[in-house]
């Protein structure tokens, strides 16, 4: 934005006339909120005296969850099991050890639905650990 303000310092009085009547109008309106999240953080908080009810982290989640702002994703990509492993169905049409794998539970999370539909399939050695971590942590739990 820089280098565009420089370039329309540069410009003469005319010429900043001539694209000033040769641009289109835009009505420019008030600023939105970048997200809902921002719009429940800027309300006001009860005092913690009050008896009206404070919303939890698990109340925020289910709350994005029924807006579809959050997607399970999988953390070791789909795309380097597939490498990996080999295909998710057999010939018959049944899951193969592959998507077992790729479906664990160590390998799911709730990602921001946005975040998810841009991020690239990067597995670094540090998320690798990560998750080779959470599987240790999950391994002994009856889910």
């Amino acid at each position: 934005m820089a280098r565009l303000g420089e370039m329309w310092d540069a410009l003469d009085g005319a010429a900043r006339k001539r694209y000033g009547d040769d641009a289109p109008m835009v009505r420019v309106g008030t600023k939105k909120p970048r997200s809902a999240a921002r719009a429940r953080s800027a309300t006001p908080t009860p005092p913690p005296d009050s008896d009206a009810p404070t919303a939890t982290v698990d109340d925020e989640v289910a709350d994005k969850w029924a807006r579809g702002e959050l997607q399970v994703e999988h953390i070791e990509p789909c795309a380097l099991v597939f490498k990996s492993k080999g295909p998710f169905v057999d010939a018959d049409g049944n899951f193969t050890e592959a998507a077992r794998y790729l479906n664990r539970l160590a390998n799911l999370q709730l990602m921001d639905a946005h975040k998810n539909n841009v991020k690239d399939a990067n597995f670094s050695g540090v998320t690798r650990r990560a998750l080779e971590e959470r599987e240790r942590l999950l391994a002994g739990c009856d889910l």
